[in-house]
């Protein structure tokens, strides 16, 4: 379950290439094997290309970079001990790109050292209420709002399906049914999905009965497709409206995910309209040339989290770069937008980051499109605000 990847050619040690220059050692953690690697597992290889394309083009402020890799499997006391590894033994001065299933297990214990978590799965609990989380994306809640928003466009009834695998699915539906309430959108039948069942029909009768004119299917990007292929084989067609990871280019060649709708927590994956995101995938085909064909908002999130480490790394005060100074550096950061890679990022020292603005993409015959370009849309504070007070 535990990997690691040294991305400096030069090995360990606490110099980058045998010149004395210090590297710059930082780790990735996340959920890259078990039930729902198939929306994660090419997060990994992201977050190694990243490194690689950094160290191709000298470094950050001329230092390389050194990636240690962690696999939790899904397992919250392994998950634990590799996040205590990384900052124990390693002496990472970041965590980045993270995508931990049980990352609310070792939150607290991350709280209690000057290690930041920069960027990943946003939609987690811990970047809307633990200040040692900085968010590249917007919070659940207002990830969840746009899922509804959507959804409202398309009918006053919105099924939901969630993941049996993993906590934080069903930790979201009632954030699902408080928010609907305040859109003037019902959801009238919601079920669990589990990857390793061998059909569906009873959640596609389901969203029949409850005649819904759309669906969130909430669970790894494999199922979501099977889920809808199931249902469109019993005549039973309902658009999806999903948010962030779920949605891969394996999508674009499954009939019944024609018309989807979703949030994107940062620039779509599939774009290639700016610089910023242009260098993205010129990396993938260097470095990762292999996930293209399932290439995920995952990828993408990696990608703007390393991207907002090394814009933090640049802005740290002079002088040893420690885990502290990587916090300076965000902390002083002020509407960073990352070249269009995310939406205005603000951090403040100590609180929580409460992100409320997102991308929409969807799929129109055979083929991504931005209904909105990359201009976002955001949720009221009014509505979202109270939500996340309670989820402290």
């Amino acid at each position: 379950m535990t990997g690691l990847v040294s991305c400096s050619s030069d090995g360990g040690g606490n110099t980058a290439n045998g010149s004395g220059t210090p590297e710059i050692v930082v780790g990735n953690i996340g959920t890259y094997s078990g039930p729902t690697a198939s929306s994660q597992a090419q997060a990994q290889d992201m977050a190694k290309a990243w490194a690689s394309w950094v160290n191709a083009h000298g470094g950050i402020n001329g230092r390389r970079v050194r990636l240690v890799v962690m696999d939790d499997g899904g397992n919250a006391t392994t998950a634990l001990s590799q996040v205590k590894k990384l900052v124990e033994q390693e002496h990472v001065v970041a965590v980045i790109g993270n995508h931990s299933n049980s990352d609310v297990n070792w939150a607290s214990y991350i709280s209690g050292t000057d290690v930041p978590v920069i960027g990943g799965t946003s939609l987690d609990l811990p970047f809307v209420t633990n200040p040692s989380f900085f968010p590249v994306g917007p919070s659940v809640i207002a990830g969840l709002y746009g899922v509804l928003q959507i959804a409202k466009a398309k009918g006053p009834k919105m099924g939901l399906l969630y993941c049996a695998e993993a906590p934080q699915c069903a930790s979201a539906v009632p954030l699902y049914t408080t928010l609907a309430k305040a859109l003037g959108l019902s959801i009238p039948y919601n079920a669990k999905v589990a990857a390793s069942a061998p059909d569906y029909t009873s959640q596609c009768q389901g969203l029949k009965e409850a005649g819904v004119q759309s669906v969130s299917v909430l669970a790894p990007s494999d199922t979501v497709v099977r889920v809808h292929r199931a249902c469109a084989d019993q005549g039973i067609n309902v658009p999806e409206v999903a948010q962030d990871g779920t949605v891969t280019t394996s999508w674009l060649k499954e009939p019944s995910l024609n018309g989807m709708r979703a949030v994107g927590y940062v620039a779509p994956f599939y774009d290639r309209s700016i610089p910023a995101t242009r260098e993205f995938h010129d990396a993938i085909q260097q470095y990762a040339p292999g996930i293209e064909a399932v290439l995920s908002e995952q990828s993408a999130d990696v990608w703007a989290s390393g991207k907002l480490f090394e814009a933090a790394v640049r802005a740290a005060p002079a002088g040893e770069l420690t885990a502290t100074a990587v916090k300076k550096g965000l902390y002083s950061l002020r509407d960073e937008t990352l070249g269009g890679l995310t939406v205005p990022l603000n951090f403040v020292a100590g609180k929580p980051t409460s992100i409320k603005c997102w991308f929409t993409m969807g799929i129109e015959d055979g083929a991504f499109v931005g209904p909105n370009g990359l201009a976002t849309q955001c949720a009221p504070a009014s509505v979202v605000d109270p939500v996340v007070a309670t989820l402290g």
